[in-house]
């Protein structure tokens, strides 16, 4: 299986955003060793700004500037005002 650069920069930016962190398992290595920390003891963080993911996002597709990084964007966020960008360069990039 290839994945594209897009899908690559997509992945990546959606696990930074998502802030995806492996999280440990006791008697494994490098899991905790009954140190361990209850939920209830966690402090969870206030959700992203989505206008600012949504932006994160079409920016990395003018950073990779293919028409499938724009299709893809709007397609995720048809509804944005950033679509109408995307579609305007998805147009030019036809043109070529």
């Amino acid at each position: 299986m290839t994945i594209s650069k897009t899908g690559a920069c997509l992945l990546v930016l959606t696990c930074a955003c998502a802030n995806v962190l492996p999280s440990p398992t006791p008697g494994i290595a490098g899991g905790s060793s009954g140190n361990s920390v209850s939920n209830e003891d966690k402090i969870m963080l206030p959700p992203r700004d989505p206008d600012i993911a949504v932006q994160e996002e079409y920016e990395a597709a003018q950073a990779s500037d293919t028409a499938a990084a724009y299709r893809l964007f709007i397609a995720r966020h048809p509804d944005s005002p950033l679509a109408g960008e995307a579609k305007k360069r998805l147009a030019e990039i036809a043109d070529r």
